[in-house]
């Protein structure tokens, strides 16, 4: 497997890690996502804002009285407005991990392989969103068996972003199922 992927990749280096950092970049990379931290602390006067573990924004009790109450007045609508980029955030990655699939399935086959396969399948982000939500929940239940079911099923579904990217009339469900019956054993 590894000659076959060292070969795979021969004079595509480069495409390769910069396929693999857009990827992550827009969330096809993993099921968290973006790390974001916005915190009002209205009593001190203190605003912070963070992105994957960076501040970007740190008020340190600089703000006036009115500032405070403005930003206090509209928590709720920065909360909608984070609640909603976060779904965004959550398609977005979906159909850029099954892209990312096809990427890699393309490598592989020697076809032609383009950083813009990362977005062939918005047309299907139905069916890659609702596979990845299905996904992780299926994961979460078993993992409150003990932790140790849910590394097993995490392996189980491992291959539904490939079914995905080979079968794109599939639903999630069906793609689902075809990568526990894969990696049965």
């Amino acid at each position: 497997f590894r000659s076959i992927a060292r070969e795979s990749l021969k004079g595509k280096w480069g495409l390769a890690v910069i396929t693999g950092l857009v990827a992550a970049l827009l969330g096809g990379l993993g099921a968290e996502g973006l790390d974001v931290k916005l915190n009002l602390d209205i009593s001190n006067n203190n605003v912070s804002f963070a992105v994957a573990g960076q501040t970007i924004l740190s008020t340190s009790g600089e703000l006036s009285d009115k500032l405070s109450l403005i930003l206090a007045g509209s928590a709720f609508y920065i909360a909608i407005a984070a609640i909603v980029m976060a779904a965004l955030y959550f398609v977005l990655g979906s159909i850029v991990a099954v892209g990312y699939s096809r990427f890699n399935l393309d490598l592989v086959d020697r076809r032609e392989s383009a950083i813009e396969t990362l977005f062939h399948y918005f047309n299907n982000w139905k069916a890659t969103a609702a596979a990845r939500l299905l996904r992780s929940l299926y994961i979460f239940l078993w993992a409150l068996l003990f932790i140790i079911p849910g590394i097993i099923a995490s392996y189980s579904y491992a291959m539904t972003d490939y079914i995905l990217a080979e079968h794109p009339d599939m639903t999630a469900s069906e793609a689902i199922e075809r990568s526990k019956e894969m990696m049965s054993g």
